[in-house]
């Protein structure tokens, strides 16, 4: 039998920030209710760019192949990446006998045939995609929708479902909205945020009621282009890292957030739209955002894509939003239930 020691491999791809908030503190919150013994390990690569991470187990390797050699067999081994997986099949799963946990956090043949990949390349992504499901001892993924496409396709069992979380729930104290409706887009220029969309429909709503827009991202240069000079309409573009984000979420009313119909939209957790709601921010937002479209629409707490909303409209959201937030502490690390979720997405369905 394994023993009581979980290894987490974290990928060299992922922003210290998705590290610390969906790696480091599931292994705190979630897999320490299992386990008495998390090791963390990291390419050698990285470590300048963890070294703030709030983590004191963390073991360094230069190869993955020389790391998952050193552990001692029938252990345990969590994974999110494919490609690790491959390797941590060989080496843990068959040479050791380890334990291993996969994953799924996204549909990567999925996004690679939206941005138009070569035919060859899908066909092996979509080989290696299935392999988890058909040899990893445990399934985890972050969506209801996601667990029923894994299933259906590949025929395997999904063992948990656990969304990307926020590390609180920190609604602000609800005050009168007397002024202007301050919107917020939160994201990168590429197309699938459809940041086209949110501009044009800002553009309508600044018609009608008097508001501001502010967005924050990573490609300010690219946002000023999408802007025409003589269509500015209070529009404010900043940048900075997620506890610059939240901070702003405090001041901000509504925030946009749009996907298209495509299965890697249908399946995903948006941390972004759960940050929008945990910081009393009401999201104008489109079908397609996992399992995220239909719990606001349970809840009464978004409004739903369409050419323009009403000030009256707003407030009334809004109002919802804070009325229900003790019901939005299970969207926390320290507070989350798998079966109140499931609850909470089925309901009134």
């Amino acid at each position: 039998m394994p023993n009581n020691e979980l290894n987490i491999y974290i990928p060299n791809n992922l922003s210290v920030g998705i590290i610390q908030s969906q790696l480091i503190n599931k292994g705190n919150h979630f897999f320490s209710k299992k386990y008495s013994s998390i090791k963390y390990h990291a390419n050698i690569k990285n470590q300048k760019k963890l070294i703030d991470l709030t983590v004191v187990n963390i073991k360094w390797y230069k190869t993955l192949l020389s790391s998952l050699l050193k552990l001692p067999d029938e252990t345990n081994i969590y994974t999110r990446s494919i490609w690790e997986f491959l390797l941590v099949l060989v080496v843990g799963k068959l040479l050791k006998k380890s334990y291993v946990i996969y994953d799924y956090r996204g549909l990567i043949s999925s996004e690679f045939s939206f941005n138009n990949g070569s035919l060859l390349k899908l066909i092996i992504l979509k080989f290696c995609e299935k392999l988890p499901a058909k040899y990893a001892n445990e399934i985890h993924t972050v969506s209801i929708k996601f667990k029923n496409h894994l299933e259906d396709k590949f025929r395997t069992k999904v063992h948990h479902v656990i969304p990307c979380l926020v590390n609180e729930v920190r609604l602000p104290v609800q005050t009168p909205v007397d002024g202007k409706i301050k919107f917020i887009y939160v994201g990168s220029m590429s197309k699938w945020q459809k940041i086209d969309v949110v501009l044009n429909l800002y553009k309508k709503i600044h018609q009608k009621i008097d508001c501001s827009l502010t967005i924050i991202t990573n490609e300010p240069v690219k946002a000023k282009k999408q802007i025409n000079d003589n269509e500015k309409n209070d529009i404010d573009i900043l940048t900075g890292d997620n506890a610059f984000v939240l901070e702003q979420l405090k001041s901000h009313h509504v925030g946009f957030l749009f996907r298209d119909n495509y299965l890697f939209n249908n399946v995903a957790s948006p941390v972004k739209l759960l940050e929008y709601i945990t910081n009393g921010v009401l999201p104008f937002m489109s079908d397609h955002i996992g399992d995220y479209s239909q719990l606001t629409k349970n809840l009464k707490i978004s409004i739903q894509e369409k050419n323009t909303i009403s000030r009256e409209e707003i407030m009334d959201k809004r109002n919802q939003l804070f009325k229900i937030k003790n019901q939005l502490d299970i969207f926390s690390w320290s507070n989350y239930d798998e079966e109140k979720y499931f609850n909470l997405i089925i309901s009134n369905k």
